[in-house]
This record gives C-alpha cells, structure tokens and sequence, in this order.
C-alpha cells in the first residue's frame, strides 16, 4: 500500500497540486511514512530482548547499537548534528531492561551524554567554536568533563560525561588516560558542531537545500510532461483496443444471426476473433513499450526525489544524522521493489512471447486442437498467467521487504499461512471456484467465443475467468455463473458443429422419394459455394428414423463449422418446406381410430370404423 501511495503522488498532476484533495493524498502519504518509520523503529526495538513469558529473558543478546563482552556492555556516543561517531561509553550488563534495577543501560548513557552535547548547541547566544573550551574537573571522586565558555554564553560549566572505571577497564587503560582523551574528541566535536550550526552556514545551506529541491521539482515537471505525452498515447490505444473488440463482437453476433451475409473463410465467426486477438497482440507490444516507459519514468522521478531528499540531509543540520538511515533501510527497501517491478513487467513480456510462440504454432501446436481453437484460448490463458504472476512477485516482495524491516518473516508466514486456512474455511465457494476456473482451462472445456450451455443456462462466452464465467444469451441477458457450479457442460461449438435435423412425413408417403428428395436438397446447399464453407464435409441422409401412429420420422446429419449450425439449420428447414410443399409429401401428424355402432340397410354394425385426426377439424 506505501508503494501504491508513493506511485500515486508521483503521478499526480502538478497543477492540481494545491487541491484539497491533493493535499489530503499529500498529507496522508507524509503520516503514512512517518507511522512506517515510528513501526519500523517499533519493530526493531521489539525485537531486542526476547521475552518468556511475558518478561525479558536472562542471558539474551544485547541491543542493537550495544556490544556486550561479559559484564560490560558499551554503546557509542555520536555527534546530535550529522551523526559523526565521538567516543565510547561502557556500563555493567543489564540483563532484564524491563528491571534494570540500580543499573543504568549503557544506552541510556550514551543517549545523555548526546543531550548534553546538544544543549551546549542550543545556547543562545551561541558560542564561536573557538569559544568553547572542554575542561576537566572532580565530581564526587570521579573525573568529570566540562563544556566551558565565556560568561555571556555560559554561566557556568555545562557537565558533558562521567569518566568510570568501567570505561578505562573496556578499554585498557585508566580513567585519567581515557578522560584525556575524550576531553580531544569532545573539544573537536563540539567545534565542528557549532560551525555547522552557525547561522551563516545554516543559511547557506539551507540556499543550497532549495537549490536542489528546485531542480528536483524542474525535472518532475518534464517528467510529468512525458509522463502525460505517454498516458495519452496509452490511452488511444487502450480505446482502440476497446473498439476493435466491441466491433468484432457486433460483427459476429451478426453472422450468427443473418446466414446472407457473405463468409470469406471456413469459421467466419471465429476468424473474426481470431483476427481480433492478432489485433490485440499488435496494439499489446506497443502498450508494452509505453508501459515500459512509464515504469522507467516512474523510477527516474523516485530516484531523482531520492537523491534529493540524500542530498538535503547531508547538508542541513540536525538532518545530517539521518542520511546514514536514508542509505540503508529506505535505499534497500526501494531496490527491493525496483526489481521485483522490473521482474514483473520482465516476466510479462515473456508470457507474451509465449503467447506469440504459440499462436504462430511455434510451441504447443497440437496441444490444444486446431489453430482456431488455439487462438480462442490465448487470451484467457495469458490474463490468467499474469495474474499469477503479479500474485507471486507482490508476495515475494512483502516478505523480502517484511525481512528487510527484521520482522521474523516465519512468523508472519505462519500465521498468514493460519489466517488463510482460515479464511478457506469461511469461503470455500471461492476456492472452489478458481480451483474449478484452473481445471477448466487447463481441460480446455470451453474458451471465449463458444456457445455453451451451463444446466438451464446457454450462451456465448464473453469473458472467462479463474472465478466467474459470464455468457451472453441469446436475448441479450448477461448470465454470470461461478465456475465451481460448473459441473456438466455442453460446448456447441468445440472444432466443428452439426445441424441434427428430423422431420416427420405422412405414413402414406413414399419413403424414398422423400429421401431422395432430402438428398438433393442438401446435396444442392453443399454445393453452392456460399453454403460451401460453412459444411466441411458432405451432409449425411441417414434414412428412416422411426415409424410411429404419426408417420416417418426421417434424419439428416449436416456437419458445419462451429459456430455455423444455426445459419445452416435455418435455410436448410425453409428449403425442405418449400420442397415438401412443391412434391406434394404431407407432413406427419398423430392419428386415431374410432369404432362407433350404426345401421346399414336396416342391421346394426357394431365392428365399422373410421380414421380421424387426433384434432378436431372444422
């Protein structure tokens, strides 16, 4: 989500930069670091003592910035100011900082020798550094070091740190030798500390702060300008995309529905899409490269505000000290997601070479069927295999960045590995979809542009994916089904799709007349060239079906390209009713014998009968 946030100010509009709305974005991105920052702190401090029970254990590694040799822990004393290394300070091992007891951490000593130091920097009027004078002196039998200066700066010394027996012991030699010492190292520091917090060179510096934070913001502005120049030029091309498959989708819904418009190929329907994803495929390697630009603009304007921000930290001071930080956890944690974008935009240009090599036939050629077929899955496969993609690399970079910030990432991955089991438990209809959304595609049951029917359900298939599949029925309605309520489907239109035509004829008609004239007929379409591709092969009169009280059922078998039934259907039925209509052959009908009891010449005939229709006529 940080990263998110710093992608979205990056890419926010300049002009628009004092909107309230912007500002808030600002505002929460500038809270949003610093609580990172005071976690990561947490975090890391958190991590300094294990605890059992509750409480510090005994025996446990020392604090970070604290080394331990036995009974003596030592910690270093570093400049307020720019965070240069001055001395050394030593103490008696604490074990349990919850209870330190009489003892006093050695890291709370450093941290008040640092605040006496930084008061000696916050006198006012401030000293010249030549001013001050560092300066021995005996406190309660132990040798104590003085910051000194004249009395309109100082009234009277100001104690800077205790010299112990510890600290000569940690370093080998005595109090006196040691004292002597520090008194060089605190008289240097303190002199550099106030020539960098003089006020002409803070002024200076602080010139020099916005000299670079101008040109940082002069290059956002170009990059901002590019930037713009590549969304816009993104964006056409995204809108292209958009037309070209809405167009292909209301051409094809036109073949299917109007048979007299003229067909160029075998599977018209599907070489439209087919032509569609080669389309998307040329305008894709175009976005790739503008994808790719802005990623490369995106990085520049972080790495140009990066330096900045370096740059202003070595040179103000009291900011100095963080620059060591800023060349560590930030630059590390940056890096890490620098590559992990670079191996996720690497990652899709592969998927799509893949795509290429198998749409050219290069790899995979007969795995799936005919070229069409492959064709019609390359989309789908290809959006589920980036999305994948994007899935591992972002959990990759969590805990690569979580390891960087010293949480224990076993932990976390344990517990996510908890939650999640969890979670499966409250939404297996989900798991079970995108389990059932994988089988469907690696099966290749059915791919984007078939027609299929799902139980009461059927349509043409719009979109596919690991979680839903959405049809277009025949009125219009889109019907969105789970994939896990997918168990038995029927796909009307995988490699090729046949007319099963039956039609029922009076039991008084001659059968082989009505089969020849059901052969001619479908002879006659197949041979016409505008039916021609739309039937592969030759139709089938299979004969004599069943014979029933309402006549001769007859069957036809036409073999058509997927996709065509319903055209081919269409024409054949209005051709064999113009036919029947022109050879005087009736059309079946159920039939029913009535006995009835009446007289002839006088006697009654009981066993007369006579043939009626199974419906009333007029």
């Amino acid at each position: 989500k940080v990263c998110n946030l710093i992608q979205e100010f990056l890419k926010m509009n300049l002009s628009m930069i004092w909107r309230r709305q912007t500002i808030g974005r600002f505002l929460g991105l500038v809270l949003l670091t610093i609580g990172l920052v005071v976690l990561s702190a947490s975090i890391s401090s958190a991590q300094l003592l294990p605890t059992v029970n509750g409480s510090p254990s005994a025996g446990t590694a020392a604090p970070i910035g604290v080394e331990r040799l036995g009974n003596i822990e030592s910690a270093k004393v570093s400049s307020p100011v720019d965070g240069r290394y001055i001395l050394t300070v030593s103490s008696p091992t604490v074990l349990n900082r919850n209870e330190p007891g009489d003892l006093l951490p050695v890291e709370y000593r450093a941290d008040q020798v640092e605040a006496q130091i930084l008061r000696v920097l916050r006198l006012d009027p401030l000293p010249k550094p030549e001013a001050i004078q560092v300066e021995q002196g005996i406190l309660s039998q132990q040798i104590v070091l003085f910051a000194n200066a004249p009395d309109e700066f100082i009234s009277r010394p100001l104690p800077l740190v205790t010299v112990t027996d510890l600290d000569g012991l940690a370093d080998g030699r005595t109090p006196e030798e040691v004292a002597a010492d520090w008194q060089g190292d605190l008289q240097y520091a303190l002199e550099q500390d106030l020539a960098l917090v003089s006020p002409e060179r803070y002024n200076q510096q602080l010139i020099k702060a916005f000299q670079v934070i101008g040109g940082a913001i002069v290059i956002t502005i170009a990059i901002w300008f590019a930037n713009r120049i590549l969304r816009k030029r993104k964006q056409h091309l995204q809108s292209r995309q958009k037309v070209a498959l809405e167009a292909a989708q209301a051409a094809a819904a036109q073949v299917e529905h109007n048979p007299e418009q003229p067909l160029q190929t075998v599977q018209n329907r599907r070489n439209r899409l087919v032509d569609l994803v080669l389309q998307q495929f040329s305008i894709d390697r175009r976005l790739q490269i503008d994808n790719f630009f802005l990623w490369l603009l995106l990085w520049l304007q972080i790495l140009i505000w990066y330096g900045a921000a370096l740059w202003v930290m070595a040179i103000i001071p009291y900011w100095m000290k963080w620059r060591v930080w800023l060349l560590s956890q930030p630059l590390i944690i940056l890096s890490i997601w620098f590559f992990i974008t670079l191996a996720l935009w690497i990652a899709r240009v592969l998927i799509d070479k893949l795509l290429n090599a198998w749409r050219e036939g290069r790899v995979m050629a007969n795995a799936f069927g005919d070229e069409q077929r492959r064709m019609l899955r390359i989309g789908t496969t290809g959006n589920a295999l980036k999305g994948l993609v994007v899935v591992i690399f972002y959990a990759i970079g969590i805990v690569w960045t979580l390891d960087s910030l010293g949480v224990p990432t076993g932990s976390v991955l344990a517990g996510s590995a908890i939650i999640g089991l969890a979670i499966s438990f409250g939404s297996q209809n989900v798991v079970r979809d995108l389990v059932n959304g994988t089988l469907i595609l690696l099966e290749d049951q059915y791919a984007v542009g078939d027609v299929i029917t799902v139980d009461a359900e059927g349509g043409l298939v719009e979109n596919l994916n690991l979680r839903v599949t959405q049809l277009r029925s025949g009125d219009g309605e889109l019907i969105t089904i789970p994939n896990s309520a997918i168990t038995k489907v029927k796909n009307l239109t995988r490699t090729w799709s046949r007319v099963n035509f039956s039609i029922d004829v009076a039991y008084k008609t001659d059968p082989q007349k009505a089969l020849d004239l059901l052969t001619e007929i479908a002879q006659g379409m197949y041979d016409e060239p505008e039916w021609r591709d739309r039937m592969p092969e030759e139709p089938q009169v299979l004969g004599v079906d069943s014979v029933t009280h309402a006549g001769m059922t007859l069957r036809v078998w036409i073999k058509t390209a997927p996709m065509q039934q319903w055209a081919v259907g269409r024409e054949f039925r209005l051709r064999v009713r113009k036919a029947f209509e022109a050879h005087g052959i009736e059309i079946g009908m159920p039939q029913r014998i009535t006995h009835a009891d009446f007289e002839v010449n006088g006697e009654s005939d009981s066993g007369a009968s006579s043939v009626q229709p199974s419906f009333p006529v007029s």
